[in-house]
């Protein structure tokens, strides 16, 4: 319960295969009431860590692609940066810059 965060998508290089990642973070707090304020009726919540899991985006492409679009692309761009994260190309080199609209 309560808020989730997600860093910005980074390259994971450490492991195979190697891939776009992101991290889901979630707060830790004492006590643990919740979302439900009523639980923990005039006791000040504190954080005391962070629960972080790791999302590897490979599958994301593989995912895309699998959908046999008629006619039609489709690809994932991070908000924040305007990232490049995945496509509905399997063929597409998720880590190629783009230089000009011929490659």
């Amino acid at each position: 319960e309560g808020d989730v965060t997600f860093s910005r998508v980074f390259m994971w290089d450490i492991n195979k295969p190697v891939t776009l990642k992101t991290h889901g973070i979630i707060p830790i707090f004492y006590p643990q009431c919740g979302v439900d304020k009523s639980r923990c009726l005039g006791i000040q919540q504190k954080r005391v860590g962070a629960w972080v899991v790791g999302f590897k985006l490979h599958f994301l492409s593989q995912y895309l692609s699998s959908l046999q679009l008629k006619g039609g692309f489709i690809f994932y761009v991070e908000r924040e940066t305007g990232n490049f994260i995945a496509s509905s190309d399997a063929k597409f080199d998720t880590f190629r810059t783009i230089v000009d609209e011929t490659t």
